[in-house]
């Protein structure tokens, strides 16, 4: 039974430890003791991904499926049954979902119509809502004044020293950098204006160096102080920022002998004096670094301002907003159980996953509700690893964590507890051994480097050198790690992967982990000469890969045909180099041709003329119809137009995966070129738009950056190291009452300031936490094996010369050659052939009836209102080339025809107010089973399901029937529902209900 007195729980789980069975263990443990609706929406579990939500759901479900049928538990076949009848309240969510949920609950609160739109990519109108920032920029007006001193200061927060090309485009990052910053704190950006404080520190500076200078007489300057070669300029009142490049700790006279009394008197009251100048040098230095970056800090604001009333008047709220704003409502009295009040249920139990990862912000939004749970029955429930914080860029904050579990009681109505998983579950000894020896051992015993005290800080910090654990008895005495620091880690990478081959390990037990995304594309390009499968997850974004550019230049100039710089790259790209050599159009006469053409305007027309036949075979009907056709037909019609799944078989899954999110967007209300293009170029955060799906079972060696590795394990693990730690900061952000300040943070400035140099250091440790525990994460994924490759660094310091690689150097590796266990072929998306082509997987050995069917069906899937049937064509060779083969189109269209004109159903395919269409969409029955209907349309007065039939009529067919609408008069209780069977044969409606 769970615990009636009100408890908070910190549970610390190292890698491999078991948090995620522990946190749904704890969450069955809570639910089982009154396994009712009403404790269901009592309990809350937060995850920080998508990801990580579905598996503690399955796990879950899972678990209760298996005590209720196996072992014949009846409370969890009554939470099974609670569960499934109200999955609306199985409260699993994501962080950012909860705070939505919340905020638009509270909406009205914050002045906001019942119709506005939370967005999680904002790019595009942040974009535009620059552009309109910059249009109001009049010459000579104040704007205009600090753009231009914004671009003289660009050098200082730019990591480049080139040229600056794009001005416009430099400082738009920067400001995006500013809003991810700022809107991550829960603060506002404060620009105060320092010029008065600098001209009164200015003052003080000139009468400062006249008493040096009027005492000074006498006294011989220090032969290399640059001091004196200033001193003229200074004290005519000129050049005080110069003093803060250059180091004047030392008083910049010699001191004289003993024997000169009025010498070191005069000396002893300039030591005095020169401490005074320090002292206002250092107020200088912060004045400084404060006003430096004062231009970028006024463009934000005055950004901000059209940002917020482009929002207003869109109904738009950026998901980084909602934090925000619920800051302000969960710090009033009364906030819970007004937010309870609209929830429609209070929550008495909450659970978090990877606690570590929580930002300030998001602890201050959820802490008044975890507070108010606690006061009376209620339970907080953390696990979380200070260890594996490695999104802080993220804004995530690991001292959070740390701060509940090692400070005073911050519920003093709630018993404390802190506990610890110390077993090992995933990895073998020797493995975990060697983090041991690393993090626990070598780092404390740091001493004699530039950066010691700094690593040995944040390392304790994280809790890297003080962490326990064990390893579970069956891993006892395995494992093996070997580590490499070499010049060039290609070679050794290529010998390592070739000895795993000959060992027999099979390529889907190795990962491979870099630091950098381009880092994962290197690799993925040692692989691919190798001719190994591998599946590179910086490649599985669509956007990254080749031949979407290419689609994306075919749009560009769809929507505007004298964009000749989009129309030459199609020409120019893989697609239509195979598609025109079927033509005997070679490459090189294609490039001879822009080449000719290249000053005529437009340039399609120079083409059209050129290749008449080219023209009207692949471009003239998508020519004639962009525009009008939505956008999901304009695609079908284009990679139709190129038989794209014929001529580029290897990249069929890139192909669907871009009309998924054509399909995708258009639901959201994208439906044209611009809006796609702008989806395309601005979803930086909802990946999975845009991600390709990898079964599970895939046999391919797979490449990703440490943090996508992060929760995953691998039998072998290959660690490609680089030494990431940033030396400096170019700028920070200093926190006072009134906000948040943009701060440079040159080593000359901070060399001058005690508090810019504090605010230096504690940046650099954030750095240094992030980086080291990087490395544990990377170093814990091993399950067997672990390979840990480093490149020397030819000069200077870095942390990766302190692995002990003559430890852990080339041993007798395990196993011993075997056969590798053979698996089908790899779809050919995941690694390159000698010809580029390889079969994507085993067909079903269909009957040419099913076939047929099958064909019918995946055709009016397509077909989403009566409009459609003008793109039938398209969608016809656009089945075609998903199945391979086809059906005799005359008849096929004329049956589809028959269907969407019959006098009887064509009302089904209109367009009307309020209408939502379904096609081959899954619904669940109450016992969980699902269940693909044809087609069902939703209207405000009713509810239609559509089966097609290509056969002839059977019983089985109503039963089916039948079985469909009491499904969808469960979920639609408050309409009626009718179906139809439509036997495409017969060209007849059988109306059931």
């Amino acid at each position: 039974m769970a615990e009636a007195s009100p408890r908070y729980t910190i549970l610390k789980a190292s890698a491999g430890a078991g948090k995620t069975r522990a946190l749904a263990e704890r969450y069955l443990e809570l639910f089982l003791s009154d396994p009712s609706q009403k404790r269901l929406r009592n309990l809350l579990a937060i995850t920080f991904s998508n990801n990580a939500t579905m598996e503690m759901k399955e796990r879950i479900l899972s678990r209760l499926k298996e005590m209720a049928l196996k072992g014949g538990d009846e409370k969890a076949l009554k939470a099974l049954e609670v569960i499934l009848d109200n999955y609306s309240d199985f409260r699993i969510t994501t962080i950012d979902s909860f705070m939505a949920t919340i905020f638009r609950a509270c909406a009205m609160d914050f002045g906001f119509n019942p119709d506005f739109e939370i967005l999680t990519d904002y790019r595009p109108i942040m974009e535009y809502a620059f552009d309109l920032y910059l249009r109001d920029v009049k010459d000579g007006s104040e704007k205009a004044r600090i753009l231009s001193e914004a671009i003289e200061r660009a050098g200082e927060i730019s990591d480049s020293s080139t040229y600056l090309w794009d001005p416009g485009g430099y400082i738009f990052s920067k400001v995006r950098e500013i809003h991810e910053e700022v809107s991550g704190r829960g603060h506002d950006l404060v620009c105060k204006d320092l010029l008065k404080e600098k001209r009164d520190l200015e003052k003080r500076l000139l009468s400062a160096l006249k008493g040096i200078h009027s005492r000074s007489s006498g006294l011989r300057p220090r032969k290399n102080s640059s001091f004196h070669d200033l001193l003229p300029d200074l004290l005519r009142g000129k050049g005080f920022p110069s003093l803060l490049g250059k180091g004047l700790n030392a008083l910049p006279f010699c001191k004289p002998s003993k024997k000169d009394e009025e010498g070191l008197k005069a000396y002893e009251e300039l030591e005095g004096l020169w401490d005074r100048f320090k002292e206002i040098l250092g107020d200088y230095a912060l004045c400084m670094a404060r006003l430096s970056f004062l231009p970028y800090g006024r463009i934000y604001r005055g950004f901000m301002e059209v940002l917020e009333e482009i929002k207003r008047k869109e109904g738009r709220v950026f998901i980084s907003d909602v934090g925000r704003r619920l800051l302000h409502l969960v710090k009033e009295d009364d906030s819970p159980p007004e937010i309870y009040f609209r929830l429609g249920e209070r929550i008495e139990h909450f659970l978090i996953d990877e606690f570590q990862d929580t930002s300030p912000l998001q602890w201050d939004v959820l802490y008044p509700l975890i507070e108010e749970a606690l006061s009376s029955t209620g339970s907080l429930f953390v696990v979380g690893d200070t260890k594996q914080a490695i999104y802080g860029f993220r804004d995530a904050d690991y001292r959070i964590m740390k701060d509940l579990e090692e400070g005073c009681r911050l519920f003093p109505s709630a018993e404390k507890e802190v506990r610890e998983l110390t077993r090992n579950y995933r990895s073998q000894e020797r493995i975990v051994r060697f983090n041991e020896r690393f993090f626990k051992e070598i780092i404390p015993a740091l001493d004699g480097h530039p950066m010691a005290s700094q690593i040995k800080v944040a390392a304790d910090l994280s809790g890297l050198t003080s962490y326990i654990q064990d390893v579970a008895d069956h891993n006892r005495g395995r494992g093996y790690v070997e580590v490499e620091i070499l010049e060039d880690e290609e070679e050794a990478f290529k010998d390592l992967i070739r000895d795993l081959e000959r060992r027999g390990r099979d390529w889907g037990e190795i990962g491979v982990l870099t630091f950098r995304n381009e880092k994962v594309m290197e690799v993925s390009g040692w692989l691919n000469e190798m001719g190994l499968p591998f599946i590179s997850y910086s490649s599985l974004d669509v956007r990254r890969r080749k031949v979407t550019g290419e689609i994306i230049h075919l749009l560009r100039f769809l929507d505007c045909p004298v964009d000749d710089l989009a129309f030459s790259t199609f020409l120019l790209g893989d697609l239509c180099a195979r598609a025109f050599g079927k033509e005997g159009v070679k490459g090189e006469e294609m490039r001879m041709f822009l080449l000719r053409c290249r000053r005529m305007r437009p340039l399609y027309k120079a083409f059209r003329k050129e290749y008449p036949e080219i023209w009207k075979r692949y471009f003239e009907r998508l020519f004639r119809v962009a525009g009008y056709f939505p956008l999901y037909d304009l695609m079908v019609e284009a990679m139709g137009a190129f038989r794209v799944f014929e001529l580029l078989p290897e990249e069929e899954a890139t192909f669907v995966r871009i009309l998924d999110a054509v399909k995708t967007l258009e639901g959201k209300g994208c439906y044209g070129i611009k809006d796609f293009l702008e989806a395309f170029y601005g979803s930086d955060r909802d990946e999975s738009l845009w991600d390709l799906r990898v079964p599970v079972d895939t046999d391919a060696i797979q490449v990703m950056t440490i943090h996508k590795a992060k929760g995953l394990g691998f039998p072998v693990a290959v660690v490609i190291l680089e030494d990431r730690v940033r030396k400096g900061r170019r700028y920070g952000f200093e926190r006072d009452e009134e906000g948040l300040a943009l701060v440079r943070l040159a080593r000359g400035l901070c060399e001058k300031s005690e508090e810019l140099q504090r605010l230096r250091e504690d940046h650099e440790v954030a750095d240094l936490v992030n980086y080291l525990n990087t490395l544990y994460v990377a170093f814990t994924r091993a399950k067997e094996e672990l390979y840990i490759l480093g490149v020397k660094r030819k000069k200077g310091f870095s942390i990766t010369d302190l692995l002990p690689a003559e430890e852990f150097t080339k041993g007798k590796r395990p196993g011993k050659a075997r056969v590798r266990k053979k698996t089908g072929p790899l779809p050919s998306l995941f690694h390159h052939t000698s010809t580029g082509i390889q079969d994507g997987g085993v067909r079903e050995a269909l009957s040419p009836g099913f076939e047929r069917g099958d064909f019918i069906h995946r055709v009016l899937s397509r077909i989403t209102y009566l409009d459609h049937w003008h793109g039938i064509d398209g969608i016809l060779e656009g089945v075609e080339m998903e199945m391979g083969r086809g059906f005799d189109r005359e008849e096929v269209k004329r049956l589809v025809k028959d269907l969407l004109f019959h006098p009887d159903m064509r009302g089904l395919f209109e367009e009307r107010e309020g209408r939502v269409v379904l096609t081959e969409e899954e619904f669940s029955d109450g016992g969980g089973n699902l269940y693909r209907m044809d087609r069902v349309v939703l209207d405000p007065e009713g509810v239609t399901v559509v089966d097609y039939k290509t056969g002839s009529r059977a019983r089985k067919h109503h039963e089916q029937m039948g079985l469909y609408m009491e499904i969808l008069k469960a979920i639609y209780p408050d309409r009626p529902v009718r179906g139809v069977l439509y036997y495409m044969e017969d060209r007849r409606p059988i109306w059931i209900g």
